[in-house]
């Protein structure tokens, strides 16, 4: 069960960092600019989701290990 949480967890957090870039090609069609302001919130959103599965990924290999 660890090692599948292990190998997964990273690629939820991709899909997740997927998904926040969308949010910001999507905003910033939408606002048709590319300021901070439009852009900041997405690629947060997306480092948050690589964050959080590169953490659960880690903590995942060293109690498999």
């Amino acid at each position: 069960m660890l090692g599948t949480v292990a190998v997964v967890a990273p690629f939820i957090g991709l899909f997740g960092t997927v998904v926040g870039i969308m949010t910001t090609f999507r905003d910033v069609a939408r606002q048709g600019q590319a300021g901070i302001e439009v852009v900041s919130a997405g690629v947060a959103e997306a480092l948050v989701a690589t964050a959080a599965g590169l953490f659960v990924a880690i903590a995942a290999v060293v109690l498999f290990n």
